[in-house]
C-alpha cells in the first residue's frame, strides 16, 4: 500500500517502512542504506528491526496531535515537522522522522486509511458471519 524510507528519529539509523493491508512492517539494511523509493520488498540484505505491528494494535501520533511541543516532548516524541510515533501499547514506541513535512503526512494519512479500511472489513466480516448464524438458526 505505501512504502518509504524513515529515520529514527533520536539514533539516526536508518530504515525502511512497508504499509499492508493489515500491517506495518519495518527493516532494517545491514548496510546502513535505505531508499526513498522502494517500489519492492525487502532483500536478503534487510533484517526485521521489530516485530511486524499489526494495524489493529497501533496508534500513530505526531507534534501536531499532541497539542504543544511541551507535551510532545513529555510523551518521549521529537518534536522535529517530520517526527512521528508509532505506538503499540505504552511501553512500545518508536519514534521516526521522515524525509520530509508532505512524507509525514502521507504515512499518517496512509496508515490511518488502512487503519479503517481493516476496521470496515471486520465489520462487514462479522455482518456476514451473522446474517449466516441467523439463517442457520432459522432452518
Amino acid at each position: 500500500m505505501f512504502d518509504s524510507g524513515l529515520v529514527k528519529a533520536k539514533s539516526g539509523r536508518k530504515i525502511n517502512a512497508f504499509l499492508f493491508n493489515d500491517m506495518l512492517i519495518l527493516v532494517e539494511s545491514k548496510t546502513g542504506n535505505y531508499s526513498e523509493d522502494l517500489g519492492s520488498l525487502p532483500d536478503k540484505s534487510q533484517c526485521l528491526y521489530r516485530s511486524p505491528y499489526m494495524l489493529s494494535d497501533i496508534v500513530l501520533r505526531d507534534v501536531e496531535s499532541m497539542g504543544s511541543r511541551e507535551a510532545a516532548i513529555a510523551a518521549g516524541l521529537n518534536t522535529d515537522d517530520t517526527a512521528f510515533q508509532i505506538m503499540r501499547g505504552p511501553s512500545d514506541k518508536v519514534n521516526v522522522k521522515a524525509s520530509s513535512v508532505l512524507m509525514r503526512k502521507k504515512w499518517m494519512k496512509a496508515v490511518d486509511d488502512a487503519i479503517i479500511a481493516l476496521r470496515e472489513g471486520q465489520k462487514k466480516a462479522e455482518l456476514k458471519q451473522n446474517q449466516l448464524i441467523d439463517l442457520m438458526g432459522d432452518s
